[in-house]
């Protein structure tokens, strides 16, 4: 034999293959399905970003109109307490009836628990509005304004989906009575 030895290593790597011939489609149209579904979440997911999106626009809105309906109501409790004073100094000079009085009190009155049952409708919309982009809604607020003013510049920041974001309302650093 030889004088010099050798040494030999032999490594056994096990592999395995297979292959299956798709020959009805099945692969091809579990992978269409899968991409169907995943089109139809996406669909769904724009559906429900739309319907948030709508519903912002609408509390929005309602808000605005009760801003402007609590204007009005607060301008005719001034006008109804002024007529108040002066049905009273009436029946004090005896040309107005107690009913006239009365009258009066009860207009006066009417107006003012419509003016807060206004104040808590728009609460209920500031509330949802907070609700809507992710906000406490203890510390929301959005300040009183005209129907007419537009809204937020930027509705897609302050909308549905951006973590944080406040754009175009700001918090409340005080109490809510003292609006």
């Amino acid at each position: 034999m030889t004088s010099g030895s050798t040494n030999v290593t032999d490594l056994a790597i096990p592999f395995d293959v297979s292959y299956e011939a798709d020959v009805f489609g099945r692969v091809r149209h579990t992978v269409e399905a899968a991409r169907s579904n995943a089109q139809a979440s996406a669909a769904d997911l724009e559906s429900v970003s739309l319907s948030l999106h709508a519903e912002l626009a609408l509390d929005y809105f309602q808000m605005r109109t009760l801003d402007a309906e609590e204007q009005l109501l607060n301008s005719n409790v001034t006008s109804f307490a002024k007529f108040l004073e002066l049905t009273q100094n009436r029946y004090t000079g005896g040309v107005a009836s107690a009913v006239d009085v009365a009258q009066a009190q009860t207009q006066l009155e009417t107006t003012r628990a419509q003016a807060i049952d206004v104040l808590v409708q728009r609460a209920q919309n500031e509330h949802a509005i907070a609700v809507l982009i992710g906000q406490p809604a203890s510390t929301f607020s959005i300040p009183a304004a005209a129907w007419n003013t537009p809204p937020p510049r930027d509705p897609a920041r302050a909308a549905i989906g951006t973590a944080g974001a406040t754009s175009g309302y700001c918090r409340r650093g005080t109490a809510r009575g003292s609006r």
